[in-house]
């Protein structure tokens, strides 16, 4: 286990690209180190962000300004670093138009819609699995109460990450509780199932790359479509969306319409504000 701090591994820990042995002490290091969770919270909003910039076109204007300014530093026409500075300034101009017009008119918003057909393999696999946990029929594969050490094991068994909050705020002490993870099939992926509870109270997250699922749901580029479904023979909620390349369904019986679920990744308390007052829609 890490002594130091772990700056120079977050960003692998966030690509995947560390052993799965060392992806969970660092994954474990971050959980208790607030400097490293800071720094991971960082990079993980950072790659986050780079997923919605798309190309930008420069305007002709941009050039003529950038030769200008390069002729009075004198650079000579074929230096390498006249067009190495070039194409960083049009790099520097796209990227913070992209990131303008993401913050200010396109960022991710909620569209809470009532489902309108019939449950998906995906959502039926885990509202099954969701009953199956509240007969005590469910056995996870692994045990833990540490959301990094559960995102470790799931990078190592399944492939691919879940976003659970390794941090949790103030006003969820007490009330929030990670007990384990399950990889199950899915919708005819291989999924990995999150068991926690709120307020003492079931909920069960199963997620799975998009591409696997049948039936997927949509991965809005600048928004999040969350379908509604209510199972009155169980008075469950069912919320199901597609994000950053993954699919999402979450089950429980919490109040209202089990957003608090989503609490699982969200922590601040300006986004859980969002999903709680989410108007419900009629799916179009």
């Amino acid at each position: 286990m890490f002594g130091k701090h772990v700056t120079r591994k977050i960003a692998a820990l966030c690509d995947g690209e560390l052993a799965p042995e060392r992806a969970h002490e660092v994954a474990a290091h971050v959980e208790r180190c607030e400097r490293c969770r800071k720094e991971y919270d960082q990079i993980r909003f950072a790659v986050e962000l780079a997923g919605h910039i798309s190309p930008v076109k420069a305007p002709p204007s941009l050039w003529s300004e950038i030769e200008s300014r390069l002729d009075a530093a004198k650079l000579p026409p074929s230096s390498v670093w006249r067009r190495a500075l070039a194409y960083a300034a049009v790099l520097g101009f796209a990227s913070a138009t992209s990131f303008g017009l993401w913050y200010y008119e396109l960022r991710e918003r909620l569209e809470l819609v009532t489902a309108n057909r019939a449950p998906s393999a995906f959502e039926a696999a885990a509202r099954e699995a969701h009953l199956r946990r509240l007969a005590d029929e469910l056995e996870f594969d692994f045990v833990t109460s540490s959301p990094g050490t559960l995102r470790a094991w799931i990078r190592e068994n399944a492939g691919f990450d879940v976003s659970v909050a390794l941090q949790r705020p103030p006003e969820d002490s007490g009330r929030f509780r990670v007990l384990g993870a399950k990889i199950v099939e899915a919708g005819g992926a291989l999924a990995a199932l999150v068991g926690y509870e709120i307020d003492s109270q079931p909920v069960t997250l199963v997620t799975a790359p998009l591409e696997e699922v049948q039936d997927a749901p949509t991965d809005f580029a600048f928004k999040k479509r969350v379908s509604y479904r209510l199972d009155s023979e169980r008075a469950m909620k069912l919320l199901t969306w597609g994000a950053n390349g993954q699919a999402y369904v979450l089950v429980s019986d919490l109040p209202g319409r089990g957003t608090e679920a989503c609490s699982i990744c969200h922590t601040s308390s300006e986004r859980r504000r969002l999903i709680r007052e989410a108007p419900l829609k009629a799916a179009r």
